[in-house]
Parts: C-alpha cells; sequence; structure tokens
C-alpha cells in the first residue's frame, strides 16, 4: 500500500498564486510462481486520486487472484512469433500501445522541436476515422486527474484526434510560447526542483461501434489472434520516430495456448486505458491509461 500526499503552491512573476491538494493511493499486489525450476510472476493494482478511506473499499482477494493467474499462465506459455501479423490488442494494453506510438508525438516537448511525425499536421486526418482519441484531466478521483496543473493552469477534457483527424496537441506553457497552439492545461513535474513540460493525464481511445465478433470477422484467413497483458518495458523515440514495446501478462494467440515475452516495434509515422507512473524528461508523473479492445493490420 502506497499514500502520497501533496500539497501545492505555484507563485509566479505574472502575479499568478494558487494552491492544490493531491492525495494519491495505491495498492499493488504482485504474486511469485515456481516450478520445475521456473519462476514467473504477476501483479495487479489499483489507485485513485483520493483519500486513504479508498483503501478499506478495495478488493484484495479480487488483486490477488489476478496476480496468481497471470504468473501461472505465464508459466505454460510459448514464445511469440515473429513476423508482421494482423493482430487484435485487447484491453489493458491498447492504452499503452497508443501512449508510446501517438501520446509522446503529440506533447509539444517535441513537437516544438520538430522531432515528431505529427508536426504540423494539425486538422490533417492522421489515422482510420473510427479513431477518436482523449486525453482528460477532469475525470473524477482518477490518478492521472488534476484541478490545475503544474502551473496554475485549469486542467480540461482534450481531444486529440477527433474521427481521424488531428485536433490538438498536448500543451503547457513554454509549448504554447514556442509554438503558438492552444494551452491545454498540460503542465507537469515532479516536484520543484524540474521545470514543467507537456505531459499526459487521463489518456484513452474512445469507444467505436465496432464488436469483438466484426473485428475478428474482417479476417476469415490469416487471423493471427490477441495481444493480451501488462506492459513490462516501452520506450518512443520520437526524433527516429521508432518505438518497442515489451508485453508480459498473457499473451494469447487464437486457437492456441498462452505465448511470453512478445516485443512490438513500429513506426510512429504510422498511427494505432492501466494503470501508470510514465517518466519523461526526468519527470515521472501519475497517469491512467484506458483500455480498449482495437483491431491493428
Amino acid at each position: 500500500l502506497k499514500e502520497t500526499h501533496k500539497s501545492i503552491s505555484i507563485a509566479n512573476s505574472e502575479g499568478l498564486l494558487c494552491n492544490d491538494q493531491r492525495q494519491y493511493c495505491t495498492a499493488r499486489i504482485e504474486a511469485i510462481l515456481e516450478e520445475g525450476g521456473e519462476k514467473q510472476s504477476g501483479s495487479e493494482k489499483d489507485g485513485v486520486l483520493a483519500s486513504s478511506d479508498h483503501f478499506s473499499g478495495i478488493e484484495y482477494e479480487k488483486l490477488a487472484k489476478e496476480a496468481v493467474r497471470q504468473a501461472k499462465v505465464l508459466l505454460s506459455a510459448d514464445y511469440a512469433p515473429a513476423g508482421e501479423m494482423p493482430v487484435i490488442i485487447d484491453k489493458g494494453f491498447g492504452g499503452v500501445i497508443f501512449h508510446e506510438a501517438c501520446g509522446h508525438g503529440l506533447e509539444t516537448t517535441s513537437v516544438a522541436k520538430n522531432a515528431s511525425v505529427f508536426c504540423g499536421k494539425l486538422g490533417q486526418s492522421i489515422a482510420n476515422s473510427c479513431v477518436t482519441a482523449i486525453d482528460d484531466g477532469t475525470i473524477a478521483n482518477t490518478h492521472g486527474s488534476l484541478s490545475i496543473d503544474d502551473e496554475g493552469y485549469p486542467t480540461e477534457k482534450t481531444v486529440l484526434i477527433d474521427n481521424g483527424v488531428l485536433s490538438s496537441y498536448i500543451v503547457d506553457k513554454m509549448g504554447h510560447n514556442q509554438t503558438g497552439y492552444r494551452r491545454t492545461g498540460s503542465g507537469r513535474r515532479q516536484d520543484y526542483r524540474f521545470a514543467p513540460a507537456s505531459r499526459m493525464r487521463n489518456t484513452f481511445l474512445d469507444s467505436g461501434d465496432s464488436s469483438l465478433e466484426e473485428m475478428i470477422g474482417n479476417f476469415h484467413q490469416n487471423f493471427s489472434g490477441f495481444l493480451r497483458g501488462e506492459c513490462l518495458t516501452h520506450a518512443a523515440r520520437p526524433p527516429t520516430v521508432k518505438r518497442e514495446t515489451k508485453m508480459g501478462g498473457w499473451p494469447t494467440v487464437v486457437g492456441t495456448h498462452p505465448l511470453t515475452d512478445p516485443q512490438v516495434p513500429g513506426d510512429n509515422s504510422i498511427p494505432w486505458p492501466t494503470l501508470t507512473i510514465c517518466p519523461k524528461v526526468s519527470i515521472p508523473v501519475p497517469m491512467r491509461l484506458a483500455p480498449l479492445t482495437g483491431l491493428v493490420i
């Protein structure tokens, strides 16, 4: 169990003076199983922006069972096959894919340096028309929510991609000054020792109108299966538009048995929500990635 309480005071030479109180509560359970000399682990967590009263309402047995399930499945899992293939990315991981493949490239930390494939594409179609992506700092009691950002600017619900069209970047004050784009209340910092930077909050792909059966139905042959599970490591490199993500949990290929250690490399120039803390430019900050099932070709 972890509880963090922050008292925030922000003042600047422009006459701004504001305060905020933030209390984060997180519960995490890890299970380690061993069979035939092989060890595997699984973990599950629950976290909110709320008081410690939240701890009394957590279903710890449910978290523990999920952690054990992950470790147990991994003990019997084979390694994932290599190659290019269409897959359906199941909820629990799809948010991480969007976070790394697109989210960081939409932050003015990258855009202002012309180090993102999304530079200069505001108002242009960059994804399938079924894709609507949102970064929302206003969802009540959610880990990535804020009353004000770390520059004292009111937070908001920002639609980043609207039906496939790039409609906004993730903009802090410096990003606004450098690019002229509208501020979105996305200035984040670890504490007073670090300068603010544009960062995501609660990031997710909005629900579409396709069922899982319709997604599978698109592939009468050569359907490769599902990628399911938790993100273990991930890295996005906007200047080179390359990314690589390693998954854990229980990635599964339909018709066979679970797989382990899939690694998903890719090109950020081809566009594609889980509780996490994401470090970038020395700023680990709380955020949430919402779960969604999606088809990737």
